[in-house]
């Protein structure tokens, strides 16, 4: 879903607010790339980027204001929720088009004769055509705590 998103909003300058979300959140929280230049590149990418409301919404789904909920928005999740059958992944990355709805959504547990079937190697070897995912979406558990806190700790 992330890798769809990011071809849509190339291809398109436009994301819908929750895959925007996502974008944010998978960049903040279990890549722990910096906020600042993840905005820089999605403002560039946006048709419709209002500096106010972008920096704002960024912190907020990056988790830098300390005053919003935590939200960390699985992608798998997410392509199940809002793309069950496939539609919107199957259009934005032709090279999956091939692949059973079954492993749509996490397609490196492809058993490797269905990877020949649908003409994709997943992995990281000489030559990967999907590459493992970096890293794995947890399983559903309490939203992780703010990274900081405005004025620290309460002390009344």
């Amino acid at each position: 879903m992330v890798d769809a998103c990011v071809v849509m909003l190339h291809e398109t300058g436009w994301l819908n607010f929750r895959m925007r979300a996502m974008l944010v959140s998978v960049a903040a929280y279990p890549l722990w790339l910096d906020w600042r230049p993840v905005g820089q590149w999605l403002a560039t990418q946006f048709l419709d980027y209002e500096p106010g409301i972008h920096w704002s919404q960024l912190q907020m789904q990056s988790g830098t204001t300390g005053i919003n909920t935590t939200r960390v928005y699985n992608p798998i999740k997410q392509a199940q929720d809002h793309d069950p059958k496939g539609i919107f992944v199957r259009r934005w990355l032709p090279h999956m088009r091939r692949v059973p709805d079954t492993w749509l959504f996490e397609p490196w547990l492809m058993p490797p004769e269905v990877q020949r079937h649908c003409g994709l190697t997943v992995g990281s070897g000489p030559t990967p055509t999907f590459p493992c995912p970096w890293w794995t979406c947890p399983r559903p558990r309490a939203p992780p705590k703010p990274r900081c806190t405005p004025g620290g700790p309460s002390r009344v």
